[in-house]
C-alpha cells in the first residue's frame, strides 16, 4: 500500500477512536455535528504535527546527503504572535510588523546592521535589525509557499529513510 494512503487511513481510524465516545453520547443533530467538526479539528491537527515531524527529521539528520540540512527551509505551522527582533529571522523567512501588522514582508537578504525585505506587492527596501516583528507561516506570495512546500517533499523520500532499526518509531 501507498504510504499516504497508509497514513490517511491510521489517521482516520485514530480519529474515530478518540472521538468514539462523544459520538456515542451525543443524541441531537446540533451535537453531532459538533463531534464531527471536533474530529475534523483534530484531524487537522494530526496533520500539522505529522508534517512537521517530517521537517524535524530531514533538518536534524540526513544520511545521504549531510550538508543539504542547511538547504531545507524551515516552514512554521502557525503564527507566532510573540515580538522578536528582525535580525533573528533568516533569510527566505516571512514576517509582519508588530506596529503595523496588516502588511507582510519576506526577508531577501542581511547586511551588518539592516536587512533587506520584500513586501507582498514586491517592492524591496531596508529595515534595522532592531525592527519588532512577528513571524508569519508563509513567505509574502503564495507561489512561493508552494514551492518551499513542493521543495520539502521532493526531498523527503531520500531524507526519511531510517537507516537503522533504532530510527523507526513504533
Amino acid at each position: 500500500m501507498e504510504f499516504n494512503r497508509e497514513y490517511d487511513l491510521w489517521k482516520n481510524n485514530l480519529g474515530d477512536e478518540l472521538v468514539a465516545p462523544l459520538a456515542l453520547k451525543a443524541q441531537d443533530p446540533a451535537t453531532k455535528d459538533d463531534v464531527g467538526k471536533m474530529r475534523g479539528i483534530l484531524l487537522h491537527h494530526i496533520d500539522r504535527l505529522w508534517f512537521d515531524a517530517c521537517l524535524e527529521v530531514i533538518q536534524t539528520g540526513d544520511v545521504n546527503a549531510p550538508g543539504a540540512r542547511q538547504r531545507v527551509p524551515r516552514l512554521y505551522l502557525i503564527n507566532s504572535y510573540v515580538d522578536t527582533t528582525l535580525g533573528k529571522f533568516p533569510v527566505g523567512e516571512s514576517f509582519r510588523l508588530s506596529e503595523r501588522p496588516e502588511e507582510k514582508y519576506g526577508v531577501v537578504a542581511k547586511g551588518s546592521s539592516q536587512v533587506i525585505v520584500r513586501n507582498v506587492e514586491g517592492y524591496i527596501s531596508k529595515m534595522s535589525k532592531k525592527t519588532v516583528v512577528k513571524r508569519v507561516t508563509s513567505p509574502g506570495l503564495q507561489m512561493e509557499t508552494k514551492s518551499r512546500v513542493a521543495s520539502v517533499f521532493s526531498y523527503l523520500p531520500l531524507s526519511v529513510t531510517p537507516t537503522s532499526t533504532s530510527d523507526v518509531c513504533v
